[in-house]
């Protein structure tokens, strides 16, 4: 079985993040990043924008991830191949950041460049995988924070904007 065979069937077994994304696409309408592309929320996003053409960035540092990917590219659509995560250059306007790369030690370090944006997605992040992703260093920084665990593995909601209390899912 080739390298992109085994990535996708491996992709196809997990999604427990899409709910979470699709319901925050449907309430927010500005740009949209997504640090780590995948077969769940890549695909999503891609054509959940399509016919609004909302602005959208796949963000990848696996090249057999990215050149699956980077099919899916568009005037509104970029997916961008990085090499080192610190010399990624977004911006600080998004309304949805979705948090799902490698190395897991960077995603702390990512979130940080987005307490501004409407919401931002955490996956895997389960109380046991703090050691990993150090998801405990940034929770501070944000006012409001929603677990989703109704499908595992987790994922986590964190916003400056927008109280989650009510955000039903």
């Amino acid at each position: 079985m080739r390298n992109e065979d085994i990535r996708l069937r491996n992709s196809l077994n997990v999604g427990s993040h899409l709910p979470v994304l699709m319901k925050l696409f449907s309430i927010t309408d500005g740009p949209i990043v997504e640090y780590g592309g995948g077969i769940n929320s890549t695909i999503f996003f891609h054509w959940a924008c399509f016919s609004t053409e909302r602005k959208l960035l796949t963000l990848e540092s696996d090249w057999i991830n990215h050149k699956l990917l980077r099919k899916f590219r568009t005037d509104w659509h970029q997916c961008q191949f990085v090499r080192h995560w610190n010399d990624a250059i977004v911006e600080d306007n998004y309304s949805l950041v979705f948090i799902d790369h490698n190395p897991a030690a960077q995603r702390h370090v990512d979130v940080k460049k987005h307490i501004n944006a409407e919401y931002v997605v955490l996956h895997d992040s389960e109380p046991d995988k703090n050691n990993i992703y150090f998801y405990d260093r940034i929770y501070p920084l944000f006012k409001y924070k929603l677990d989703y665990t109704k499908s595992w593995p987790n994922t986590t909601i964190l916003s400056n904007v927008h109280r989650l209390n009510k955000l039903k899912i």
